[in-house]
């Protein structure tokens, strides 16, 4: 069976076919909505007017989309500027690396003196 509904998201008017399932997609926007019981069969009369759009929309949490990002635009100067906070953010873990190896070396120091 076939029902028309409006797109949620894009507000266009959709087909969708009662054997796919609960949900679908529009063929428009991408949008995952699901099937809605006052949708109306394709063949039925226009001349009704429908309170509600026909379609309810699916919270996007629900869908797993794999995602990979293959590049990103940074300017230069904004990057620029990134880097030297992370430069200047590192500061502190490089003083707590550095006194830990201090602390090292003088315990190992005074280990290795008492015993020659």
């Amino acid at each position: 069976m076939e029902l028309i509904g409006n797109c949620p998201n894009c507000s266009r008017e959709i087909k969708v076919t009662k054997e796919k399932g609960r949900n679908s997609r529009c063929p428009y926007c991408d949008e995952v909505f699901s099937i809605a019981k006052n949708m109306r069969v394709a063949n039925s009369s226009r001349s009704v007017k429908q309170k509600h759009t026909g379609i309810t929309s699916i919270n996007p949490s629900d869908i797993k989309k794999n995602v990979e990002i293959t590049g990103i635009t940074i300017p230069f100067w904004p990057l620029t500027g990134f880097m030297l906070k992370w430069v200047f953010a590192s500061i502190p873990s490089l003083v707590v690396i550095v006194t830990v190896i201090l602390v090292i070396s003088h315990l190992y120091k005074e280990y290795v003196s008492t015993l020659f």
